[in-house]
């Protein structure tokens, strides 16, 4: 029996009730029988026990749904076979699965955020959900405290470009781009302020994540080595990406000291 506070919620944010968590409970053991999943399969499965007509299909998918999410956290599926299953609960139009918002944080944060308070209305579906599986992701236990900087440079093709990363010393990385790569590069903001970003391996991460369209890969004349850390794209839109995804992790994290 899962522990208590290892039962999903539902859309509304509600804990399960009590049938609900015997048929969470009674799905698990679907997963451990079947080797192939599917939406179909599952849904005959809870009929072939009796315990489908008593529940909503939109509870049935949600719990389903749950599943695979436990499943990704734990290694035990990859991120192509969980989009794969993922959509085949969204194919009907009707089904509410596609509009839930409440999703959990990867450990050791582990709570609940809204997930439509950090995606935009031009944000693709594809960006959607690989923002939210790593959002779900255990936080690596290599990650560590330091800075998100924004850099610009003047490119003679392309205008102007933004370079985000993560760094532990600001002054040191500007030098180091200087002095490397001959870069002639202007600092734009370092978030957060008068304070440490706690992971900042993951905030990096979801900043590239959104901002992946606007991508722009260079090959430095100088180290030779191809750089991908850098953004066309308008200043504003920068900023804000940077912004939102460092005060996300503020919120669901904290900071460092």
């Amino acid at each position: 029996m899962p522990p208590k506070n290892d039962y999903p919620l539902k859309l509304s944010g509600e804990e399960l009730n009590g049938k609900e968590k015997k048929l969470y409970r009674l799905s698990g053991k679907y997963f451990e029988a079947y080797q192939k999943w599917s939406i179909n399969s599952f849904l005959d499965y809870l009929n072939n026990k009796g315990r489908s007509h008593k529940f909503p299909l939109i509870v049935k998918k949600e719990i389903f749904t749950s599943w695979l999410e436990k499943k990704l956290e734990c290694g035990e599926i990859n991120v192509q076979v969980y989009l794969s299953l993922l959509r085949e609960t969204k194919k009907k139009k009707s089904d509410a699965i596609s509009s839930r918002t409440l999703i959990k944080t990867g450990k050791p944060c582990a709570n609940y955020i809204n997930f439509n308070d950090y995606t935009e209305e031009d944000v693709s579906n594809q960006t959607e959900e690989t923002l939210r599986i790593e959002i779900i992701k255990d936080i690596s236990l290599y990650d560590e405290p330091g800075y998100i900087f924004i850099y610009k440079v003047k490119d003679k093709q392309s205008g102007h470009l933004y370079k985000i990363g993560k760094t532990k010393s600001v002054g040191r990385r500007l030098d180091q781009l200087k002095k490397k790569c001959h870069f002639n590069a202007e600092l734009v903001k370092i978030l957060p302020e008068g304070r440490k970003c706690k992971y900042t391996h993951r905030t990096e991460r979801l900043i590239h994540i959104e901002l992946e369209v606007h991508r722009i890969d260079l090959l430095c004349d100088c180290c030779k080595q191809k750089q991908n850390e850098w953004f066309k794209s308008k200043k504003k839109v920068v900023c804000s990406i940077v912004k939102k995804w460092v005060c996300f992790m503020e919120k669901a994290c904290g900071f460092d000291e």
